[in-house]
């Protein structure tokens, strides 16, 4: 999975620009931080974003849990919205 990430397709994946910063891991769980620079798609405006990915993986080597963790309130303020309680 992580030689797919690293050999990711800009025009497969999404984002007009991908970049996989680390890759780190130790027994059974892999952590990758990622980040990506798109343009939204209502507003124009360009924004980036990072996201840290947590996967497990089972005795056979398939992936048993995936989880992620990302900036979405940063990527909003970049494209101008105000986030208040």
């Amino acid at each position: 999975m992580l030689e797919w990430m690293a050999g990711a397709d800009d025009e497969d994946w999404g984002p007009e620009k991908w970049e996989l910063h680390e890759a780190v891991g130790q027994g059974n769980v892999v952590y990758v931080w990622t980040q990506a620079w798109n343009t939204d798609e209502v507003s124009g405006l360009p924004f980036e974003s990072h996201q840290v990915t947590r996967m497990m993986f089972n005795d056979a080597g398939q992936v048993q849990a995936i989880a992620n963790l990302s900036e979405d309130r940063f990527v909003l303020e970049q494209m101008g919205y105000t986030i208040s309680r």
